[in-house]
């Protein structure tokens, strides 16, 4: 709103409504559905019922085939590509910073989806949810109508692929895909329909509320793993599993200084998320009253989560440093480990040669011995037998007597 007069819609438009869905955790999305008038329906009617020819085209700087499917497809795209324009120019005045397209290092950054059959929330939430669910997911769509009892329109959603970071840390997107829970009924029934109602505080107070939560409880399970770890460091006398629990308090010490970091970023960016789309809601389509309810809202949101954050930001540093003491001490009871084994190896050896030497010296002791005294040989014993006094005769038998 400028001047105190609503917000002038792009040409095509008859009336828009918006939303604002929660992507990830920590990244809101704006959808804003522009439902044409009836001239830019008749128009897609009109290129989607004419006869086209085939015939030569230029495309690209050289010449192409088309026949009258590529034709038709052409003739409707090409008016898109005025709607997409017209948008682009309406998001660039009434809503600066939005649309980043282009950009991924500038979010909250935006793709245009055109199309048509879109269900509005009023007559089918439901339906609209999974739409938009499913939009998300896509990040691309396009339709042709088929049912001239649903409203046409345009959808300006988030474009997930840009998105991959979030995708790839498991913890904090997690909870990618529960978007029903979070995207919560338009208010298409109060007022204006040239106006773009948000969502209500409902939404807001549920969205907040768990992205906050969600980052912080896996913060603090960290934490709780790290005092654990550290109590039961050194109940064990063996040095090795010392150093192995020593080891795992650094890994989690070190993701906890991870998390902590990332935390820090997603919610900066979430930050600006919030800041960008309740602002586009708040000071260009909300009148009145509603428009500084919402923005003292937005302030206090901002407000909280900048309270959340700054314990987590205070003890980074400390995470840190305890961090780079721990993996020093780890540095030095591994090299005390090995002092430790390499002495125990030595010891082990020492003793394996001196029970070695000892042993070849009592063996070589052993043997001159043996050589001095050699076994006696076996001889015959000899009995020397006393002859009487009566002669030397007496005492041989008489058949051993000489004749």
């Amino acid at each position: 709103m400028r001047g105190g007069r609503d917000a002038d819609l792009p040409q095509f438009a008859s009336h828009a409504i918006g939303e604002l869905v929660a992507i990830t955790p920590s990244i809101s999305g704006l959808c804003l559905f522009f439902v044409l008038k009836p001239q830019e329906r008749g128009r897609i009617e009109a290129a989607l019922r004419m006869n086209y020819e085939s015939g030569i085209r230029p495309k690209g700087g050289s010449l192409v085939y088309v026949g009258p499917r590529e034709a038709r497809a052409y003739a409707v795209h090409a008016i898109r590509r005025e709607w997409r324009a017209q948008i682009f120019d309406f998001l660039t005045e009434y809503a600066p910073g939005v649309f980043c397209e282009g950009d991924p290092s500038d979010l909250p950054t935006c793709e245009l989806l055109v199309g048509e059959n879109f269900p509005l929330f009023d007559d089918q939430a439901d339906e609209g949810r999974q739409l938009i669910a499913r939009l998300a997911d896509v990040g691309r769509a396009s339709w042709i109508f088929e049912e001239e009892e649903r409203e046409e329109g345009m959808m300006f959603a988030p474009l997930s692929s840009r998105d991959e970071a979030l995708e790839n840390h498991a913890i904090l997107a997690a909870s990618r895909a529960v978007l029903e829970g979070s995207v919560h009924q338009l208010n298409h029934q109060a007022g204006d329909h040239r106006h773009v109602h948000g969502a209500d505080y409902e939404f807001r107070e549920t969205f907040g509320r768990w992205s906050i939560l969600q980052m912080v409880s896996v913060y603090h399970q960290r934490i709780n793993e790290a005092r654990d770890q550290a109590a039961r460091l050194f109940s064990s006398p063996w040095p090795l599993r010392v150093l192995k629990r020593l080891q795992r308090l650094t890994t989690t010490l070190g993701d906890t200084a991870i998390i902590t970091r990332e935390i820090e970023v997603f919610a900066e960016t979430g930050m600006r998320a919030y800041r960008s789309g309740y602002e586009l809601v708040a000071r260009k389509f909300r009148p009145g009253e509603a428009r500084l309810t919402l923005r003292d809202h937005v302030r206090g949101q901002l407000k909280l989560t900048a309270a959340a954050l700054k314990p987590a930001g205070d003890e980074l540093d400390s995470f840190i440093a305890a961090q780079g003491n721990l993996t020093n001490a780890r540095a030095n009871l591994q090299l005390q480990v090995i002092v430790f084994v390499f002495a125990i190896v030595s010891l082990v050896f020492g003793a394996v040669s001196g029970f070695e030497a000892g042993y070849n010296l009592w063996k070589d002791r052993q043997g001159p011995a043996a050589e001095e005294a050699p076994p006696a040989p076996i001889s015959s014993t000899t009995v020397i037998i006393n002859a009487p006094e009566g002669g030397s005769d007496a005492a041989v038998p008489s058949h051993a007597r000489p004749r």
